[in-house]
């Protein structure tokens, strides 16, 4: 008779747990493609500082550090760095990591990217991360490092217009001034008004025309290519390099509203032919300001290039011969690229009398005439003389 060995229910548990925590583990992983750093292009500029990795001074002879063909920088002065496969890449995560993205964008990247300012640059990460500037080989370093520092300590700062609403009339031009000074060195991501613009140096100059429309027009510091997760390649007893981009790309907008412009015409007629009546003065009203405009022979009174929503005022300032003014007023508002229209009706005169009196006073006889037009200017009689009458 054989007899089974029993495994301990406590053994027995741990081992299922351990299956599956391994099994989870190995069913969650990630494969990552190992990176290969290439270390065959030195600067020719040396370096020497305490490294707070080894607490002692270091003399580097600075290379251009190349992961799988694309530049990167050190972050761990003194620690060693071969060619060769095996780096693992990862988000980069540092307390310092976007003043130090800064640092490589324009230091390194806005640059003719020469050996000297890959060179410049590397220092000053280093210098970021800890180490103790001793001496170096790189001519008018601190000067550099000081310009470099000036343009990211601005990089934050935006136009000066930055978020501001304008309002520009189509035929008009409007310039807006950056007084940040940053405006130059930003580009034009979008303009979504349809207005053309003009972009010198810290100055913005809009002219929409008919067909623009109400929108943004937005600027960026940082091309898209260069905005990104920061990733770093590590090593076992390696040196860590990072491939360095900035979180945002800074954008700027100004929104803009454009002002179309409209057209009145004012047609006077006779209200009973509907005929138009040449010659009649009309004032029209808006904004402050007044015009008087004379009827042409098809009775039309026109005023162009009026800023949409403006309301006008229109009325009659004089009659043609053979009317009279009814006082009629009306009022419109200007629709924009659109000619809106108002008519003014007059009515024929139907009569007049005019009274003439003359006299001689101290005995003389006083003489009066009365001339009588009767029922309409077309019906006029003949003008009759009363009998004069001798004052005595």
């Amino acid at each position: 008779m054989k007899t089974k060995s029993k495994i301990p229910q406590k053994v027995l548990s741990f081992v299922m747990v351990l299956v599956t925590l391994c099994g989870t583990l190995f069913s969650n992983a990630i494969p990552v493609h190992a990176s290969s750093l290439n270390l065959d292009e030195p600067t020719q500029y040396y370096y020497t500082g305490v490294s707070p990795n080894t607490g002692y001074a270091i003399t580097h002879n600075v290379y251009v550090l190349k992961m799988d063909g694309k530049k990167v920088f050190c972050i761990k002065s003194g620690v060693p760095a071969n060619s060769g496969e095996g780096f693992v890449p990862e988000t980069y995560v540092n307390a310092k990591k976007e003043l130090l993205s800064k640092i490589a964008y324009y230091g390194y990247t806005t640059t003719g990217q020469s050996h000297y300012d890959y060179a410049v640059t590397q220092l000053m990460i280093w210098e970021q991360l800890g180490d103790q500037y001793v001496s170096s080989t790189i001519p008018n370093y601190h000067q550099r490092k000081a310009e470099i520092m000036a343009l990211v300590n601005k990089h934050d700062t935006l136009p000066s217009f930055n978020g501001q609403s304008v309002s520009v009339t189509v035929g008009d031009s409007l310039t807006l001034t950056d007084s940040n000074g940053v405006l130059r060195d930003m580009t034009m991501e979008s303009n979504t008004t349809n207005a053309p613009t003009s972009h010198n140096g810290n100055s913005l100059k809009i002219t929409p025309s008919a067909n623009s429309n109400d929108g943004t027009i937005t600027f960026r510091k940082v091309p898209q290519n260069e905005v990104g997760t920061s990733i770093v390649y590590k090593k076992p007893h390696e040196q860590s390099m990072v491939e360095f981009h900035l979180e945002s790309s800074k954008q700027a907008t100004v929104k803009v509203d454009v002002i179309h412009l409209g057209n009145i015409q004012a047609t006077k007629i006779d209200e009973e032919t509907g005929k138009p009546l040449p010659n009649a003065k009309l004032k029209f009203e808006y904004n402050g300001t007044s015009k008087e405009i004379v009827t042409d022979s098809n009775g039309l009174a026109t005023i162009n290039d009026i800023p949409e929503g403006t309301t006008v005022t229109v009325s009659e300032v004089t009659a043609p011969n053979g009317y009279f003014n009814k006082g009629e007023i009306k009022k419109v508002v200007i629709k924009p690229n659109t000619t809106v229209s108002v008519t003014l009706n007059n009515k024929e005169q139907l009569g007049q009398v005019l009274l003439t009196k003359t006299g001689k006073e101290f005995g003389s006889a006083m003489l009066n005439k009365y001339y009588l037009c009767q029922n309409s200017m077309k019906m006029a009689k003949r003008i009759h003389s009363l009998p004069t009458k001798r004052v005595t």
